[in-house]
């Protein structure tokens, strides 16, 4: 296979992905984007194709989410609007959540020691 001093060339290190898992990866990405967009469309309380400050105001605040502030709606803006328009359309909240979702989905993997998916034991616990 290899010489002694040789390495594996990147297409032997890892075979492609089987048309199985592309496509159950395409399915997750889809589910997660029309997830999405079911949110978004229940944060649209005006059907307008946008969010803006008040909407998502009042959109979390019937969610459940009243202890969020205006300081932190405007932040959440501030990082998710990048037209810089004052709203969100659809492609920006997808795009902000998408990436927010991975960052916490691997911080909790991080965290799941023993990688049972319930995350890290209280702290002093066995």
């Amino acid at each position: 296979m290899w010489g002694r001093n040789e390495s594996p060339s990147k297409e032997e290190e890892a075979p492609p992905p089987s048309s199985s898992s592309v496509t159950l990866s395409r399915l997750g990405d889809e589910m997660q984007r029309s997830r999405i967009a079911r949110l978004f469309r229940s944060l649209d309380l005006n059907g307008d194709g946008r969010i803006d400050p008040d909407e998502l105001e009042r959109g979390l605040e019937r969610m459940g989410y009243a202890h969020m502030n205006r300081e932190q709606i405007q932040e959440f803006l501030k990082k998710s609007d990048k037209s810089r328009t004052g709203y969100l359309d659809l492609d920006e909240f997808t795009s902000y959540l998408i990436a927010h979702e991975r960052q916490l989905h691997f911080h909790f993997e991080t965290l799941d020691e023993n990688k049972d998916g319930k995350g890290i034991k209280k702290i002093g616990t066995k």
